[in-house]
């Protein structure tokens, strides 16, 4: 087996490892970095349904994910 540093990662976050998905409980639907993939689908104004809807999960496990993302309601 050969060694693989950790991955570069957003500030704040901490550094990842290969494999970090599978102990947080993020939806591996969402891809190897979900919450990047979150923040462009937020950033390109689709609601939580419309999110949810693309990955094939339901919305009820998005909207705390995306509320992080959305920030204070208006």
């Amino acid at each position: 087996m050969t060694f693989q540093p950790a991955l570069p990662s957003p500030a704040g976050f901490g550094p990842r490892r290969p494999g970090y998905l599978r102990q947080s409980n993020l939806p591996a639907e969402l891809g190897p970095d979900p919450r990047a993939t979150l923040e462009c689908f937020v950033d390109l104004g689709l609601s939580d349904a419309e999110i949810a809807r693309y990955f094939h999960i339901e919305a009820v496990r998005l909207a705390p994910l995306t509320a992080t993302l959305r920030g204070p309601a208006s």
